[in-house]
């Protein structure tokens, strides 16, 4: 302690505590090392497995609750192993099509699914072609 007093503030700060009995430390600011992500590393015959149940017809989703990954780690994996993503893109055509279907009061899952592409799919491709979307009275 004579080495700390002599040559810190931390010093004099301990000397001025010693008279207060029990002190209470605070936690500092943010997540506990245990509320950490924990990190899964895919092994090569893992993500063999993932590419052949992924062209099984299994979705992204799927793989990442059976492997306990993120879905975007099954898709960077199936994607290092040249594998495509399923994923639909819609045309202007599609899109065309979704508009007049989104008026007529079809939902952004019903369009989606006569189109083959989920509603997020569907409501991004809408928006960017700027038809609003949102709560319609009389929709479904």
């Amino acid at each position: 302690m004579e080495l700390l007093g002599r040559y810190s503030r931390l010093g004099r700060r301990l000397g001025q505590l010693d008279g207060l009995g029990e002190v209470t430390v605070a936690r500092p600011h943010g997540p506990l090392r245990s509320d950490k992500q924990r990190q899964v590393r895919l092994r090569p015959e893992q993500i063999d497995e993932i590419v052949v149940r992924y062209r099984n017809g299994e979705t992204a989703p799927m793989l990442a609750e059976a492997f306990g990954v993120h879905r975007k780690t099954i898709l960077l994996a199936l994607r290092r192993r040249g594998v495509e993503p399923r994923y639909r893109r819609l045309d202007d055509d599609d899109v065309a099509q979704a508009a007049c279907w989104y008026h007529e009061g079809w939902s952004l899952a019903r369009i989606g699914g006569e189109l083959g592409a989920d509603a997020s799919t569907v409501r991004r491709a809408l928006l960017r072609a700027g038809v609003p979307t949102g709560p319609r009275p009389g929709g479904e």
